[in-house]
């Protein structure tokens, strides 16, 4: 059970940090135009 824990919770991590990279990439292109 622990070990499942700690795989959720680096999967939210990578999630968090796959989306933060996400917004500021579109951020730039919308800042670009």
């Amino acid at each position: 059970m622990i070990t499942a824990r700690k795989t959720f919770e680096i999967s939210k991590n990578a999630i968090y940090i796959c989306t933060t990279e996400a917004l500021l990439h579109w951020d730039a292109i919308f800042l670009r135009q």
